[in-house]
């Protein structure tokens, strides 16, 4: 089962570099740096199924997590701390970027990435193909869209307090789409 990291539970990790050879990267200055990315919330078990909202831009954010040196077997402790300063559109991605200076100047790099969850559950929506131009739904005859609540690893939970606003929009010609009209430019 793939690990996520949230906002809620103190997530610490361990640092440790070792030379090609094996030995410890003994007291050598390290940075690590997390950037969070908009990523795509989805679910085995809910194909089909939308969890983000198309609402929400999000811009990527990068920050410094550690900035230190190894001890003497190469090793650090990294309190991984950080938050999301804007609403997020659903899971994001972190990204973690690690580098280990040596004497000379000269560093390593390693990158992996995790997801991140901002929220303790997800609220995913089925719409269906409808019979109009593009899929368009009609809005005067009648379509079942499923709805289901899920928490940040997939699994059903129930929210009582969902609310749903469904929206009609309009044509528009491509011309007068502009940047503060977000329906406009989710469209």
């Amino acid at each position: 089962e793939t690990d996520i990291l949230d906002s809620s539970s103190v997530n610490t990790c361990e640092l440790e570099a070792m030379w090609l050879h094996g030995a410890p990267a003994a007291n050598l200055a390290a940075n690590v740096s997390v950037t969070l990315m908009e990523g795509t919330t989805a679910f085995q078990k809910y194909p089909g199924f939308m969890f983000d909202n198309p609402m929400i831009k999000f811009k990527s954010e990068e920050s410094t997590i550690f900035d230190g040196y190894l001890n003497e077997e190469g090793k650090s402790s990294i309190n991984a701390d950080f938050s999301v300063n804007e609403n997020a559109p659903g899971m994001l991605r972190a990204l973690f970027k690690t580098r280990v200076f040596e004497k000379g100047g000269d560093f390593s790099i390693d990158q992996f990435s995790i997801p991140y969850s901002t929220y303790e559950s997800y609220v995913g929506v089925k719409v269906p193909q409808g019979p109009g131009w593009n899929g368009s739904l009609y809005s005067n005859e009648p379509t079942l869209i499923p709805i289901v609540t899920v928490d940040k690893k997939g699994k059903p939970v129930n929210r009582s307090k969902v609310e749903v606003k469904i929206y009609e929009l309009g044509w528009r010609w491509w011309w007068e789409d502009t940047e503060e009209d977000d329906l406009a430019s989710y469209v």
